[in-house]
């Protein structure tokens, strides 16, 4: 962003309201809102220069695009856990699939949901 759209640089500091979150790209808390020559606001790393794309009327608004995208990336990263348990759960489910067989008596319900819902997840019947 060129510097005769900054109208002024204001500090984020960490006791301040609105809250706003690490950035998701290099994990640092050393942010800072912009005033824009259009009396918009938008939240810039000052380590790696990640910014939002969209502009708040206000400093609150501003932080909430901003969290948004670490909400987005907590999110994506909470997928990618989910993704590698359900890829790991492919012995577990071979395994019981195996002891299901040979122990109908001890079937355990919750169990055999779990393990639809795993098999469903990974595309499998």
């Amino acid at each position: 962003m060129s510097n005769n759209m900054i109208k002024e640089r204001i500090t984020a500091k960490e006791e301040e309201k609105p809250k706003l979150k690490p950035c998701p790209f290099c994990g640092k808390n050393n942010l800072e809102y912009l005033k824009l020559w259009n009396d918009t606001y938008q939240v810039v790393c000052r380590q790696c220069n990640a910014s939002r794309c969209m502009t708040g009327l206000n400093k609150q608004m501003a932080a909430d695009f901003w969290n948004w995208r670490a909400i987005e990336t907590e999110m994506l990263e909470t997928l990618e856990l989910a993704y590698e348990v359900i890829n790991y759960a492919g012995d577990f489910i071979n395994a019981y699939d195996m002891c299901d067989s040979e122990m109908e008596d001890f079937a355990n319900p919750k169990i055999d949901k779990i393990v639809a819902a795993i098999k469903k997840a990974k595309g499998e019947k």
